[in-house]
């Protein structure tokens, strides 16, 4: 089948991917075959072709079957094969009405008696199989999408339907009011109009035999408009010539173009008497309008070729941001209050204190990552990175403990049974770094827990209320809410806990503590604010990097 010559449909469907179209295999370049992502056709690509797909990943068949591609083959070379599955539901299962609706109203019937005498003949005939349709069972042989839209159709016209597919759930019937059979024979047996919807495979290739069709109920009407190949056409040339089957209507044939030489086939085209306006068929044409080819041509090309890879590139950057995140949350947690930076400045004579711990320093970045994760990744994954990270503090404070619990090389103190003090009063570097840890890891993790999941929930909660617009705003509002509580439990925790602040015994200790809960809350602000133009150009790049559209998060990963 061709398509007209313009191919901005196809164009259209594959957005801001290159579209290449050729007519033959050979035309292909082998540089195009080696560097293409992805391949639309509706016939399967010769095996000599596929040997040169070195990049290629996904091959889309724009149509509902794909019996004829070797499915297999693709699987070895790596590469997912995709059908276009909806293009035609509406439009084959109406074919099926038109089919069962011509031949029970006597329409073809009718038409044929009246060219023999235009005059004479202008009166109703009693047409063989025609029947009130609201008196009739409609049997449906697969449930698939356009078996239930064929249903839907039936009970329309007041039909009673029953259906029989041993591959859907039980219940799938109820959902759309009608009844289940538990056989073929049985459907066969109670039907006055059978219509076939189901795939072609090793198992229903002749599925619809002389066997069969022998159960079937007298008068039975027979519609395929599914896959040629269901149908023994021998066993149905049989059941008509037996009147199993009274008539039949076929949009497809086991061989097409129709095979002229089959006795079923060379009797429809004489215009035998015994088949006379008793077989209609017509040329694999169910689907056919200018709608479904529209979806036939888009959606082959919409089917997005990048998603295996962006399944991948949503794990990478996953797994980089909450790497950097957990990796510097450790390191300041060990670090964190061993050395305070003095800060402070002068603004116009006046001097303005600000001392903030090393541990605060990485913070633009872990600020950065946890936002960015929020953003791109949803609140789930926000909240299971603040569960991680706590129980990453607890691993530390474990490993800190293990570590001074085991037996080492430095000489024990018998008066306080740990190691003992160097020269200048020290205990050895490790033992400093775990007593300054252990205080960190304590001030940090519950001032951590709390002010994290203030951070997610609001980041959300404005997200949310501006329906995902001003980034600026739910990334800064968050901070500002959630570093009030990080910062004071951190700096109360560490002092009355961890007594590690540089604090001077002599003065008041409350404007000491106020000043170190501000000097760390304002550089926290500073940050916020600083981060603010990064995270929107990482939000704007990793977006079509992630394959997400609009606000939409990725949350499936």
């Amino acid at each position: 089948m061709r398509w007209p010559d313009n191919r901005e449909i196809e164009v259209a469907s594959v957005g801001e991917h290159t579209a290449h179209f050729c007519e033959r295999y050979a035309d292909v370049t082998d540089e195009q075959w080696a560097s293409c992502d992805a391949l639309v056709s509706v016939n399967d690509i010769p095996a000599e072709y596929r040997a040169k797909l070195t990049r290629c990943r996904i091959f889309v068949t724009p149509k509902v079957g794909f019996d004829n591609l070797d499915t297999k083959a693709w699987a070895e070379l790596g590469i997912p094969v995709c059908n276009v599955p909806d293009y035609g539901t509406q439009e084959v299962a109406d074919h099926a009405m038109a089919l069962m609706l011509s031949l029970m109203k006597g329409i073809t019937f009718h038409t044929r008696e009246l060219k023999k005498d235009p005059k004479g003949l202008w009166r109703p005939a009693l047409n063989p199989y025609g029947k009130r349709l609201s008196v009739c069972t409609f049997g449906v042989v697969g449930l698939g999408r356009i078996g239930t839209a064929a249903a839907l159709r039936a009970k329309a016209f007041g039909m009673d339907v029953v259906m029989y597919d041993p591959f859907r759930e039980n219940g799938a019937e109820l959902s759309v009011g009608i009844r289940r059979v538990q056989s073929l024979e049985e459907l066969f047996s109670t039907s006055d109009v059978v219509s076939l919807h189901l795939p072609l495979s090793t198992d229903t290739e002749k599925l619809i035999n002389a066997d069969v069709l022998s159960h079937s109920k007298p008068g039975l009407v027979l519609i395929n408009t599914a896959r040629g190949p269901i149908i023994d056409l021998d066993g149905l040339y049989q059941a008509m010539q037996a009147n199993h089957v009274q008539a039949a209507g076929l949009d497809v044939l086991p061989e097409e173009p129709a095979n002229p030489d089959h006795p079923l086939i060379k009797a429809w085209a004489a215009d035998e008497d015994w088949i006379n306006h008793r077989l209609l068929i017509t040329p694999h044409s169910a689907f056919f309008t200018p709608e479904s080819v529209y979806d036939m041509r888009f959606k082959g090309g919409e089917v997005e070729p990048m998603t295996p890879d962006y399944h991948k590139r949503r794990q990478r950057v996953f797994l980089i941001l909450s790497g950097i995140f957990l990796g510097t949350l450790a390191l300041l947690n060990v670090l964190g209050i061993s050395r305070f930076v003095d800060l402070s400045f002068n603004v116009f004579g006046v001097q303005i204190p600000m001392v903030v711990a090393v541990g605060v320093l990485p913070y633009p970045v872990t600020f950065m990552c946890t936002d960015l994760i929020s953003e791109l990744f949803g609140e789930k994954k926000a909240r299971d990175m603040v569960w991680v990270g706590l129980m990453l503090n607890v691993w530390v404070i474990f490993l800190l403990w293990l570590g001074g619990a085991l037996p080492g090389f430095e000489p024990i103190d018998p008066a306080t049974g740990g190691p003992m003090l160097d020269e200048a009063g020290r205990l050895p570097v490790f033992y400093e770094i775990r007593e300054l840890a252990f205080g960190a890891v304590a001030a940090s993790m519950l001032a951590y827990l709390i002010a994290q999941f203030v951070d997610v929930r609001l980041f959300h909660f404005w997200k949310k209320l501006t329906a995902g617009k001003h980034l600026w705003l739910r990334n800064n509002a968050s901070t500002m809410v959630s570093q009030i509580v990080d910062t004071t439990a951190v700096i109360l925790i560490t002092h009355f806990y961890a007594r590690a602040l540089p604090v001077n015994d002599g003065e008041p200790i409350w404007p000491q503590l106020f000043v170190f809960i501000a000097s760390g809350y304002v550089f926290k602000l500073v940050v916020a604010a600083a981060d603010t133009g990064p995270i929107y150009l990482a939000v704007k790049y990793l977006r079509p990097y992630l394959g997400l559209k609009g606000t939409e998060e990725a949350t499936d990963d």
